[in-house]
């Protein structure tokens, strides 16, 4: 056992290096991990594990381009991204022009607007924008070539919005020198203080490309950004093994595993296939679809592996962790995402965050538009509607609540509920309904939930007389 810590005479405890020797053989064990050594052992009643890598080990980024658009891609991360892209984008963008005056500029608006809904790649600026915030959010930044168009009357208008997929960024220019590439999107640097974009064509030739838009998070550190994303490559790696794993498990039902046993001396035969290839052939072929003859020698030995639920419920538990990615109320208490007012605010201030970065991204487009149109001193502003999750749900809520404890007008009550105030007419309205529903149900008040109740069951309608005299033949 000595030779065995040949070449490890020191390890790290904590941090302390101390001498390999002082571990008894028993005590020390190693194994190669992924080109290196790991050692472990007990020293002074306490365990250690330290990890030494080898001299020529080339460390790479754990996260990379291609890892995250496997991400991207995994069916539960686009099925979340949907789920918010359908809370952040109900209406179309308002486009409000200014002139110097401050004066809004009608007109101009609606030429701007209709120009801007025929332009990207016959998508519009309304799904230009959902394509921007897919990337920002997977990528940390949205890249596209814009392209203008001159018509017949002089007027340039947005031809298309040519949307560049980030994962074509992933290499490193072949000339690194003074250059700094994004950790993920490696194509896309800086040198010299110039951003410089270098896209892998479908050929393999990395070129540089000019006229590109990047659009991302100001808040957020880095030359592209941030993947949000970037924190589900383990849980969707580790979801990819667990579904590999339990299709493992399915197919083994099909194919379980099976070994041979010789109740006799193996017959070895030379210049023949004896009992130990033919035991060989059996084990390494054979399946649900192929079948062997056994010789009288062998008997089959199947494994018998108890049901195992872990993969199951660690599947779940990681499809959980990515549903709860995507909920900005993932933080609240059980009591506040129930329907709380700190969920809706939670939520209105996530909206308003995604809207006013898109917006801040987009509007220098649009004043692109009028700056090549020879628009001096108009301001553009983008304007994407704010939806209010939930809070109809919220506000009926209150008013039932107002009409149970009686501290409330009828006014206060229907105006949480979306209702006008009530005029003298609509006055009259609710007392001849009142009236009305008195008589159909006894005891019943406007307002109440009683169901009617007719020979004795609940729910069901009030005979009608002319129907019962025909019955009665009458």
């Amino acid at each position: 056992m000595a030779g065995a810590r040949k070449g490890r005479r020191n390890v790290h405890v904590r941090g302390k290096e101390i001498e390999a020797d002082s571990i008894t053989p028993e005590q020390l064990m190693a194994f190669q991990v992924g080109g290196g050594t790991m050692v472990g052992g007990v020293v002074g009643g306490e365990e250690f594990f330290t990890f030494t890598p080898n001299s020529n080990q080339n460390i790479k980024p754990s996260i990379d381009a291609k890892k995250m658009l496997n991400t991207i891609e995994n069916e539960y991360v686009a099925r979340g991204l949907e789920r918010q892209k359908n809370l952040l984008f109900t209406e179309k963008p308002e486009i409000e022009i200014e002139d110097e005056s401050g004066d809004e500029d009608g007109d101009l608006e609606e030429v701007v607007e209709k120009d801007f809904e025929r332009a990207g790649m016959n998508a519009g600026l309304f799904a230009s924008m959902k394509m921007s915030y897919n990337d920002i959010y997977g990528w940390g930044c949205y890249l596209m070539q814009p392209e203008w168009i001159r018509d017949m009357d002089g007027v340039i208008r947005p031809g298309k919005f040519m949307r560049l997929a980030p994962e074509s960024f992933m290499n490193p220019p072949k000339d690194t020198s003074g250059y700094i590439g994004d950790d993920i999107l490696q194509g896309i640097g800086s040198r010299n203080g110039v951003i410089e974009f270098n896209q892998t064509q479908n050929d393999g030739v990395i070129k540089r490309l000019n006229g590109v838009i990047m659009m991302r998070d100001p808040s957020v550190p880095g030359i592209c950004g941030r993947s949000k994303l970037k924190s589900l490559v383990p849980v969707v790696s580790f979801l990819s093994l667990c579904y590999k794993s339990q299709g493992q498990v399915i197919n083994r039902q099909g194919a379980p595993v099976l070994f041979i046993q010789f109740n006799a001396e193996p017959i070895q035969v030379a210049g023949k296939r004896d009992d130990i290839e033919h035991a060989k052939k059996i084990i390494q072929y054979w399946g649900k679809e192929s079948q062997y003859i056994l010789r009288p020698n062998m008997t089959p030995v199947k494994l018998d592996f108890a049901e195992n639920t872990v993969t199951l419920k660690t599947i779940e538990m990681l499809k959980k962790d990515i549903d709860d990615h995507f909920n900005p109320t993932v933080f609240l208490s059980d009591t506040e995402r129930g329907g709380g007012a700190a969920r809706i605010d939670t939520m209105k201030l996530f909206i308003q965050d995604a809207h006013r970065m898109l917006e801040d991204n987009w509007e220098p487009v649009v004043n692109t538009y009028l700056e090549l149109n020879g628009y001096d001193g108009e301001t553009v502003e983008l304007n994407l509607p704010d939806a209010e999750p939930d809070r109809a749900q919220i506000n009926l809520q209150r008013a039932q609540a107002i009409d149970t404890m009686g501290i409330g007008t009828m006014d206060e009550k229907r105006v949480l509920s979306g209702l006008v105030e009530a005029t003298p007419e609509i006055l009259a309205e609710i007392e001849k309904e009142r009236e009305t529903r008195a008589k159909m149900i006894p005891g019943a008040t406007l307002g109440q939930s009683q169901d009617p109740v007719v020979d004795g069951k609940k729910g069901g309608r009030p005979a009608d007389p002319i129907s019962e005299k025909q019955k009665n033949g009458e």
